[in-house]
């Protein structure tokens, strides 16, 4: 090939050289009649115009033949490294050397027990609470985060079940690097979806065996039911330890104002103002009614006996005691300046008696509270529950060979085309 093409040059050059020595021939000859000058004229063009010209990155010769082979060289280069290659080697690991992945799915949500009513809607209608779309948003974190991994390394060797001889060189995990290197590998494993409305969540685990994939699916279920029980429990002791302090403040309040009353009535003498009050007027009722019935004996007695006489003497000495204990018994209820007048005293009975119906109230309404809070104390106000249980898969999905191979074959024929068209334009610049 490269003899000839060489022949070619050599004969595409003579011709060049014979047409111009033909041209310059015409041109001396002209003398020539002009109907002959242009013919001959016409036939030397036509001679040149079908001479074969090689033309070579701009130049001729042997410098232009070996530009061109190694323009080609590199072209082919091109191809080998960014197409060849590639498809080969991609071919052979994924059908060849590549592990099989399985996948094993879950799927759960968190419901709370606290409000029945809401739970019967929520099955219907198919949303979650307030409290159970938080604990779901909680529970997908903590699914997502590094502790979880820390809690499955100790339960189950999670990172053992991704190492040697598990998987291949290119997908395995070197289990002798830190957590942290393996929670960024994990992430590529696990698939975590969250459905707002229903408070669903979804957990696709992928893994070299079907045995490891379902323990870790298993081990990622007990560690959400775990933390989700925790919460419930950390929930459950602060709403009792807040009713616990509440009622304790009102017996606290409650023993106070008893006390309190205690001492007023050791202060005024008067167990119960009440009754005291009820007893002092009735008291005060009799006297003037006995006052009355003696001052009219006296004016019966005193038409028929003298003033003198001994029974007048008697009934106005009667008469004087009996006005005598009116007038103590209305000093005992409004003395004169207010001291130790009995209203005052039976204002502050009723004050403190007032006080002591609220804290009793009070006092009752904690303790039912805190009956109700060692009831929910004794149930699970969150709980988790799971509809699509980890089943052992019986082939593997993971990796899809063929697409990811056509897609890698795509993408290197894409850059060689790419590499290609670029050395093409770079090159035909360059000889410009």
């Amino acid at each position: 090939m490269a003899d000839l093409q060489e022949k070619r040059v050599v004969a595409a050059e003579s011709h060049v050289d014979d047409g111009r020595s033909s041209l310059s021939t015409a041109l001396v000859r002209e003398a020539s009649p002009l109907p002959l000058r242009i013919s001959r004229a016409l036939a030397d063009a036509s001679i040149l115009a079908r001479d074969e010209r090689v033309v070579i990155g701009g130049g001729r010769g042997l410098a232009g033949r070996k530009d061109e082979q190694v323009f080609a060289g590199a072209l082919k280069a091109l191809k080998l490294a960014f197409f060849v290659i590639p498809a080969i080697f991609s071919a052979l690991y994924l059908f060849l050397v590549a592990k099989d992945q399985y996948v094993v799915e879950t799927r759960f949500s968190v419901r709370a027990t606290k409000n029945a009513t809401a739970d019967v809607l929520s099955a219907f209608t198919g949303s979650a609470d307030g409290l159970s779309r938080q604990a779901t948003g909680m529970l997908a974190t903590y699914i997502r985060s590094e502790a979880i991994l820390r809690d499955l390394e100790n339960e189950i060797t999670l990172r053992e079940r991704y190492a040697a001889p598990h998987g291949d060189f290119f997908s395995r995990f070197d289990h002798t690097k830190p957590i942290e290197d393996f929670a960024k590998y994990f992430w590529w494993k696990l698939t975590v979806s969250e459905e707002v409305s229903s408070g669903i969540l979804g957990v696709k685990i992928r893994a070299f065996s079907p045995e490891d994939a379902v323990a870790v699916a298993n081990g990622i279920l007990a560690r959400s039911e775990k933390m989700i029980n925790e919460l419930s429990e950390k929930n459950r002791q602060s709403i009792l330890r807040t009713s616990q302090l509440r009622f304790e403040r009102a017996q606290e309040r409650l023993a106070e104002i008893t006390r309190k009353a205690g001492l007023l009535r050791d202060h005024s003498g008067v167990l119960d103002g009440d009754v005291e009050t009820k007893a002092q007027t009735r008291l005060i009722y009799e006297l003037e009614l006995a006052l009355s019935r003696t001052i009219a004996l006296r004016e019966t007695q005193l038409r028929q006996l003298s003033p003198e006489s001994s029974t007048i003497r008697n009934l106005d000495a009667q008469i004087a005691g009996i006005r005598s204990e009116i007038d103590s018994h209305r000093k005992r209820l409004t003395p004169p300046g207010g001291q130790g007048a009995l209203s005052k005293v039976l204002a502050e009975f009723e004050a403190m008696k007032a006080e002591q119906d609220t804290a009793r109230r009070e006092y009752l309404a904690s303790a039912a509270a805190l009956e109700d809070a060692r009831i929910d104390a004794l149930r699970n106000e969150l709980y988790m529950s799971v509809f699509v249980q980890p089943q052992l898969p019986e082939s593997s999905i993971y990796p899809r060979r063929l697409l990811l191979w056509l897609g890698i074959v795509f993408t290197a024929w894409v850059l060689t085309a790419i590499s290609i068209s670029v050395a093409k334009t770079a090159r035909s610049y360059r000889a410009r």
